[in-house]
């Protein structure tokens, strides 16, 4: 769910910016268990995601039977806003997850479809890429864990549909 706010610069350039919230679940796992039964719960996830991007479009101020394709590039900040989960509470606190706030970098191609001069439908497809740190508790030697990168780069995917109206 989010809102976004464009504003077109000149040509085929415009300016937005965006806020969205993120929510769904993930695995609490404990390094400490055996392999195959790590994990010991789910915890939520609320992602509270703010960015800004230029957008570039391949039609300029004009449209294509009513079609502007673009590309839009920008990036942005996270952060993580749920509780701690009850499954964490049987985790040492160095084994516990923390998003924190994460910096990420978006691209991605779209599309607005101008129905009339003020009405618009976009849809868009944005990859997105952040890096998210290991919890200590994961490198401990004794656990028997073998190549646990202190921090490694994730990415994701996803497509969005919006009701556009133009001021």
């Amino acid at each position: 769910l989010g809102a976004r706010y464009g504003l077109e610069l000149s040509g085929p350039l415009s300016l937005e910016g965006a806020v969205g919230v993120l929510t769904g679940t993930r695995d609490v796992v404990s390094p400490a268990r055996p392999e195959g039964d790590r994990v010991v719960g789910e915890g939520d996830v609320r992602l509270t995601m703010l960015d800004a991007r230029l957008r570039l479009s391949a039609t300029g101020a004009r449209t294509w039977h009513g079609l502007s394709p673009f590309l839009a590039i920008g990036g942005g900040v996270a952060f993580d806003q749920s509780k701690a989960s009850a499954a964490e509470s049987l985790l040492d606190a160095d084994e516990v997850y923390e998003f924190g706030t994460k910096f990420f970098a978006t691209i991605g191609p779209g599309v607005r479809w101008f129905a009339t001069p003020r009405f618009a439908l976009r849809t868009d497809a944005t990859f997105t890429m952040w890096q998210l740190e290991s919890p200590p508790g994961f490198g401990d030697p004794t656990l028997g864990l073998v190549n646990v990168a202190e921090s490694e780069w994730a990415s994701g995917l996803s497509i969005s549909a919006t009701l556009l109206f133009r001021f």
